[in-house]
Formats: structure tokens, C-alpha cells, sequence
């Protein structure tokens, strides 16, 4: 079974995509910050297979910096963003390109869709 990462700062969200995903087959953790989800990678007791964060987020590092500092700690693990702010769309592709984007609301089916696709 595939663990995804949820790193969501409003908590009714988090739940919710947290419920989704689980009734999809997939394990999850969930994060309430960046700073959150960075502390359980570098613990290394849970193996992650995909983590998708929210890109607003209060912390020392977004859902951009995570993805970023990802990419040099954790090359392996997808990063998926995500953000109830759409026009961050064209800023996404710039910032941090190659990492899939989703608008909020999610679009539950599109989610599940892309994760499974993204972890075959």
C-alpha cells in the first residue's frame, strides 16, 4: 500500500482529502506545515511515497520551499501542489516546474486519478 504525505495547514481539508485518499487504498500522513512534513521526512521511520502540499502555509517553509528542498533531499518522491489561489497556476510552472498542479476545491476523482498514475 502507498503512503501519500498531506501537507495541509486547514485542518477540515486535510481530513477530508486524509478520508479520500484512504478510502482510495492509499496510507496517509498528514503535516499541518512544511516545517511538519520536513521533520517526518528526516525522521525516516515512515517510508513516503508521494506527498502533496498545500503551497500557502504559515512556517518557515511553504508548499514551494518544501517541494524545493525536496527535490535536492528526496528526488524520488513526487511532490504534487496544490493551492485555493488559482492564479498561482502560472507562478507554480515557474517556481518550481515539473511538480503537477491542482486547484482547490480539489476535484477528488482528478486526485486519485493522478496519484495512483504518478506511484505505478
Amino acid at each position: 500500500m502507498s503512503r501519500i504525505l498531506i501537507v495541509e495547514d486547514e485542518v477540515l481539508i486535510r481530513l477530508v482529502l486524509a478520508e479520500v485518499l484512504e478510502s482510495a487504498g492509499f496510507e496517509v500522513v498528514e503535516a499541518g506545515s512544511g516545517d511538519e512534513a520536513a521533520e517526518i521526512l528526516e525522521q525516516g521511520e515512515l517510508t513516503i511515497d508521494l506527498v502533496l502540499t498545500d503551497i500557502r502555509m504559515p512556517g518557515k517553509m511553504d508548499g514551494f520551499q518544501l517541494a524545493l528542498w525536496m527535490r535536492d533531499k528526496y528526488p524520488k518522491i513526487p511532490v504534487f501542489l496544490a493551492s485555493g489561489n488559482t492564479g498561482k497556476a502560472e507562478t507554480t510552472s515557474q517556481l518550481a516546474p515539473g511538480y503537477p498542479f491542482f486547484p482547490k476545491p480539489y476535484n477528488v476523482d482528478n486526485v486519485v486519478s493522478l496519484i495512483r498514475d504518478a506511484l505505478k
